[in-house]
């Protein structure tokens, strides 16, 4: 699929009826006579599981989910791969229709109904390791725990390599949570672990790994503005949020994991520098603390904003072999966002729980216009894998046809060479 076939224009009659729809939502959400602080965490988590069932109703947005499903090249092609997807729970989601997915969780599903092979790693889930396309394993990502994900990750592609020891491996690092410094954690984490299974390492030796990472537009230079920039000094008055920093971190670690030589001297260097820009402000004893501002100085803005140009020239103008970054990502209403509303909601008025309601429902119904539901984010981490795929045959079809030319020249020197003996 084309970046084009992502992005569905949305018309005004649309945005009209997609405004009834989630109004009518949000009136059911007002009047639950049960709803209390003691229970807004289950209230707000039905309630986004009630608004993405609206958003996947809409005509074109159903049409979009049936006609990926459906498309029997994109299953195909994804089924001669083995996919990895790091922080799912559908192990424990996938008999429960009114649970709330998360993005990998959606993912996985789209990926078994293809009959792909699967799998999965998170802190929790059921332990499955025998069940046909699909295996799970705990694999913890808090900071005092890497063992416990080294041993998830090892045991995982030790019953793959048993398995099917010729198939190559998809790794979806689906990396991203709202608090920025446990991104820069998490990222770290995955990417120890990574580095450090025996079984990865022969598959990287082979070119048989790619990795694909969770990027939103996040990462985009100050003068985009998206949800993700904050009122500062920026250009437009708006500056990137810390979150943007740390969704920066985390792609170029991921693309390092792949790069070849030139390319990680190059994607290093630039690491280096967006550690320095973070730990460079005055009081701020480290980079955790840096990110959890969001007013920064007018040369740390310029600093990101070259960084990232320069990123963007590796990624997408030479291309990471075995790499990409998922784009046009922006908000949702899944399971990792509930407490995020409940807090800023919070934070916003007293603690009277109709003051909190009224600002959960003006939350949503400002990030309406540019919401994706989780099966329509899952398809663009498979539109990412896609394009890797594509990139990686046109790599290697580079690399015969240049053996094959090498070859036809040895062929034409030798044919000379005893062309030239017999004259003599």
């Amino acid at each position: 699929m084309s970046k084009n076939d992502t992005v569905i224009p949305i018309t005004a009659e649309e945005k009209s009826a997609r405004i009834v729809s989630i109004y009518e939502v949000l009136v059911d959400f007002c009047c639950n006579p049960d709803i209390s602080i003691d229970t807004l965490n289950k209230n707000v988590e039905q309630l986004f599981i009630a608004l993405n069932k609206r958003m996947e109703g809409e005509a074109r947005i159903r049409k979009y989910l049936e006609d990926r499903v459906d498309n029997k090249d994109d299953a195909k092609r994804m089924s001669s791969f083995t996919s990895l997807v790091v922080g799912s729970s559908y192990s424990l989601l996938k008999n429960n229709k009114d649970t709330l997915f998360k993005t990998p969780d959606a993912l996985v599903e789209i990926l078994i109904k293809w009959k792909c092979e699967v799998l999965t790693i998170g802190r929790s889930g059921a332990d499955e390791r025998d069940k046909d396309h699909f295996k799970h394993a705990i694999g913890s990502l808090d900071k005092n725990a890497q063992d416990t994900l080294n041993a998830g990750l090892n045991t995982l592609l030790e019953c793959k390599l048993k398995e099917r020891p010729e198939r190559k491996l998809i790794v979806f690092f689906t990396l991203a949570v709202h608090d920025a410094a446990s991104n820069l954690r998490i990222a770290d984490s995955l990417c120890d672990a990574f580095n450090a299974c025996s079984y990865i390492k022969t598959m990287k030796a082979d070119k048989r790994v790619s990795v694909v990472v969770t990027g939103t537009d996040a990462i985009l230079p100050s003068s985009s503005l998206t949800f993700y920039k904050v009122p500062g000094v920026g250009p437009n008055g708006f500056s990137p949020a810390g979150y943007s920093f740390s969704k920066l971190y985390q792609v170029i670690k991921g693309a390092l994991l792949i790069a070849v030589e030139h390319q990680r001297e190059e994607l290093t260097k630039l690491l280096t520098e967006l550690e320095k820009v973070m730990r460079a402000t005055p009081g701020a004893a480290d980079r955790f603390a840096y990110l959890q501002k969001n007013q920064f100085s007018v040369e740390d803005i310029k600093a990101y904003d070259d960084i990232v140009t320069k990123v963007l020239e590796v990624l997408e103008e030479e291309g990471v072999r075995g790499f990409s970054w998922v784009k046009d990502l922006s908000v949702l209403y899944t399971s990792m966002h509930v407490d995020r509303f409940i807090t800023a909601s919070k934070s916003q008025s007293s603690s009277d729980i109709d003051e909190i309601i009224d600002k959960i429902c003006d939350n949503v119904i400002f990030r309406a216009k540019n919401v994706l539901t989780p099966h329509r984010a899952a398809f663009h981490h498979i539109d990412a894998a896609l394009q890797t795929i594509q990139l990686d045959d046109a790599a290697a079809n580079d690399v015969e046809e240049a053996s094959s030319s090498c070859s036809d020249v040895e062929e034409a020197s030798s044919s000379c060479s005893v062309f030239n003996c017999t004259a003599t």
